[in-house]
């Protein structure tokens, strides 16, 4: 019977949410007994749909305070789709407060091979998140950080020295 198939299927699915839920709830716990001080953050992936696909409840975490940021894996380099996303993000979070918007500073070249991406498609990017009042970004990754854009972000978004960001306390 179909319906008891999709009926059990979505029972696993359910389960394994609530299994990866309940390791970032102990791990939260572990890490604020540890260090009561520290900040639990994790990448996650860029919006609900995706998330819920590999039963990443993040929006969960957030309101349960299980977790006390998330920087949303936002790798894409179609300017709308990071819109799209930052408007859903900004409709669970109005100020941004938990979610640090991650953007990729790189790009596949034909062939498959990373390359540094775009200079003008970084500065869109962190333009387009600074728009929404972003608290701030996390770039991936390191390996793709060259002069050129280091020199840009130098003379531009990060021309004064960025303030650390931390979540209002709950």
């Amino acid at each position: 019977d179909i319906e008891v198939e999709k009926r059990r299927a979505a029972a696993w699915v359910e389960f394994r949410t609530d299994a990866v839920t309940d390791l970032v709830r102990e791990v939260y716990k572990a890490a604020k007994a540890e260090k009561p001080k520290a900040w639990v953050s994790a990448a996650v992936f860029q919006d609900k749909r995706a998330a819920d696909s590999v039963c990443q409840d993040w929006y969960g975490w957030l309101s349960e305070g299980i977790i006390d940021y998330v920087l949303p894996m936002a790798y894409t380099e179609d300017n709308a789709k990071l819109r799209e996303a930052l408007d859903e993000w900004t409709a669970f979070d109005p100020g941004l407060d938990r979610i640090i918007p991650g953007l990729s500073i790189y790009s596949r070249a034909p062939g498959g091979t990373a390359v540094t991406r775009d200079l003008d498609l970084v500065k869109q990017q962190l333009e387009l998140c600074r728009s929404y009042k972003a608290r701030g970004n996390c770039f991936f990754a390191l390996a793709y950080l060259n002069d050129a854009l280091r020199d840009q972000l130098a003379g531009g978004a990060y021309a004064e020295p960025a303030q650390a960001y931390y979540p209002p306390a709950r």
